[in-house]
């Protein structure tokens, strides 16, 4: 990441210029605006930036940049990293998050996923994560999804990712092209880039 919009999130029906990688459905947009949750990142090296702000870079979460050393972060000790972001602390962001959307930005870092942590109750407690967003193969963006038609994906991935019977049977069923590259992309995974840039 460079300063881009990538990490865009927003909520369902509320993208009219589908600039989001993915948007969320109320309950879980609920969530995010009123409870803590998690976002785990990988640095790609010893120096990084974060900044959570809106999709138009009008208010930041806090007035300067995450980097390392900042008390919300917390090192997994597997190469990556976690923020801990709480919106209700930024009133002027939570007022423009619908229109605006959610941005992670900044330099040197990918997103990895996003999770809220649910407490269990009973059997002495505890807590898991609940993910709601995951940077695999199926939220890959808009761009990345018309590039796969220019390629021709049915050439590339038509038999070996359902079988002939089975894409004959979408096909049937009248599953259009965009929503059979969802599909491909949700069981493919990041396999897919190394088939589309070999090409």
């Amino acid at each position: 990441m460079n300063w881009n919009g990538t990490y865009r999130f927003g909520l369902e029906g509320n993208d009219g210029n589908n600039e989001c990688i993915a948007t969320f459905p109320a309950d879980i947009w609920d969530k995010i605006r009123n409870e803590t949750f998690i976002m785990r990142y990988r640095p790609a090296g010893d120096s990084y930036q974060i900044r959570v702000t809106t999709g138009w870079w009008t208010t930041n979460l806090i007035a300067d940049d995450i980097q390392p050393g900042n008390e919300l972060l917390v090192d997994n000790e597997d190469g990556t990293w976690t923020v801990t972001v709480n919106l209700s602390g930024a009133p002027e962001l939570l007022d423009l998050l619908d229109a605006q959307h959610l941005l992670f930005t900044g330099s040197g870092y990918s997103v990895e996923e996003i999770y809220f942590i649910d407490h269990v109750a009973g059997g002495g407690g505890g807590a898991k994560q609940d993910v709601f967003w995951e940077n695999s193969g199926a939220f890959l963006n808009k761009i990345d999804k018309m590039a796969i038609f220019g390629l021709h994906i049915s050439k590339i991935l038509h038999e070996r990712t359902f079988g002939r019977k089975n894409t004959c049977f979408l096909r049937v069923l009248q599953i259009t092209d965009f929503q059979l590259v969802d599909l491909i992309l949700a069981k493919r995974g990041a396999s897919l880039r190394k088939k589309v840039n070999a090409f």
